[in-house]
């Protein structure tokens, strides 16, 4: 056992080889073995943040904040930025919901999830938002695809 600063012994954070076959059997014989061939989430992850750089980019930051404003005239760019944007036509419909055309009555889903303070987004928020978004319509080309939607 490890043993913390007071004296207590430590939770073990590795299980032995025994237990984790028990808590993860091998497969019954002849049972059926689905293999995952999505791309890794790793692999997804620094896409995502590519593309958010590239969409952060398009909007002329000043390092890692710009103005709010500048991320509204920009909202069809960075649109088009998002993985899976135009891939069905119900991606395209969210995409229109999260990044409508300026002049709408609305504040943008987009726009509120930046988090603005006094009118300036810092990278981080943006890329928080724009991951969400790509997230989003991971999600509904999933469903999509389960249910041979679109």
């Amino acid at each position: 056992h490890r043993f913390t600063s007071r004296g207590k012994a430590a939770p073990r954070a590795v299980a032995s080889a025994g237990e984790a076959r028990a808590r993860h059997p091998p497969p019954l014989p002849g049972a059926m073995v689905c293999i995952d061939t999505s791309p890794q989430p790793a692999a997804v992850a620094v896409a995502t943040l590519e593309a958010a750089r590239g969409a952060w980019a398009a909007c002329g930051p000043s390092g890692y904040v710009l103005h709010e404003s500048a991320v509204a005239a920009q909202l069809p760019a960075i649109a088009s930025q998002v993985p899976g944007a135009a891939d069905s036509p119900r991606t395209r419909e969210m995409v229109a919901d999260f990044f409508p055309p300026a002049g709408g009555q609305q504040v943008p889903i987009f726009l509120r999830m930046l988090k603005a303070r006094r009118g300036r987004v810092h990278f981080l928020h943006f890329w928080r938002a724009f991951g969400e978004a790509a997230r989003l319509l991971a999600a509904l080309r999933g469903e999509a695809a389960q249910t041979g939607a679109d």
